[in-house]
Formats: C-alpha cells, sequence, structure tokens
C-alpha cells in the first residue's frame, strides 16, 4: 500500500508557498476529505471522516493488513523507465513487451546491475 502527498518547492516566494500549504490543508480537511470519500470513493487520509459505503470502508480496512510501499533508491529507479514504458505503449503504440524490456534494461542500469 502507499499514500499520495504533496511537496512544496522551496525555491517558491514565501507567498507561493503559503497559498499551496492553504490549498493542501483544505484538501486534508475534513469537509474535504468528507466530499472524495462520498463522491470518488477515495480512502480518506483525515481520522474524522465517516466511510458509508461498504466497498470504501472494506478497501480502508484492508490497509491495516497492508504492507507499505517501498521507499529505496532502487525503487525510485522504477518510476522513470515504466511510466516512458506506459508513454510509448498507449501513445506510440509501441510493442508492450518490447517496452518493457527497454525498462527492465534502463533500471537495471540505474540500479547498477
Amino acid at each position: 500500500m502507499g499514500v499520495d502527498g504533496w511537496y512544496i518547492n522551496s525555491a517558491v516566494s514565501p507567498e507561493q508557498q503559503a497559498l499551496a500549504i492553504g490549498v493542501a490543508s483544505e484538501a486534508v480537511s475534513a469537509a474535504s476529505q468528507q466530499l472524495y470519500v462520498d463522491l470518488a470513493g477515495h480512502v480518506p487520509a483525515n481520522k474524522n471522516v465517516t466511510i458509508i459505503d461498504p466497498l470504501v470502508k472494506a478497501f480502508a480496512e484492508s490497509f491495516l493488513q497492508g504492507t507499505p510501499r517501498p521507499q529505496t533508491r532502487e525503487f525510485d529507479n522504477y518510476w522513470t523507465p515504466f511510466g516512458n514504458a506506459w508513454n510509448e505503449v498507449l501513445q506510440k503504440g509501441t510493442d508492450a513487451q518490447a517496452a518493457v524490456a527497454v525498462a527492465c534494461q534502463q533500471m537495471d542500469k540505474a540500479n547498477g546491475k
């Protein structure tokens, strides 16, 4: 399992940082998270949100049994090659097996293999 989050670039102005923090704070507020849950079926980040949909509730409960998504340098080397492979296949019609083979080679090289 994994989570999504926000990053605020430290190079932006203090005003832009404050605006970004305000947007992120609103997005995780109970009121906003309740909309995410009720309308989009998302599992809330805010523990003060009530889940009524039984499927969303079961999915949220399954997180308690999950294993955290790895956060290692090697795993970081997965995202770009396989993101590129995905785009090649969907946008350019590249053969999926060939795109995955290239992505594996790139990932292995980035990981020193």
